[in-house]
């Protein structure tokens, strides 16, 4: 069954909680350092933290689906358009 389903066993929602909230913590520690060297655009590493894992997440379930999936190439234009929206590159 899906991990966040009614029917899930509890330590497997439990575990998925705990990694969703681990790749927060980590995502949000880069993001922080990156604002301190000034290549983050406006805006708190928690909320481009919180872009950043939904965009990965969405893309994450169009692979997963079946159908329609993304291209490797178009999944790497998405990363790059998000990444663009959060990191000011040079």
């Amino acid at each position: 069954s899906a991990v966040q389903s009614p029917t899930a066993a509890p330590e497997r929602r439990a575990a998925w909680s705990a990694f969703v909230r681990r790749a927060h913590v980590r995502v949000t520690a880069w993001l922080t350092v990156l604002h301190s060297e000034g290549s983050l655009r406006p805006g708190s590493p928690e909320r481009h933290a919180r872009l950043l894992l939904a965009v990965i997440d969405g893309l994450a379930m169009s692979v997963l689906m079946p159908g329609n999936r993304p291209s490797t190439d178009q999944l790497r234009e998405t990363i790059d358009d998000a990444f663009s929206a959060v990191i000011i590159t040079a």
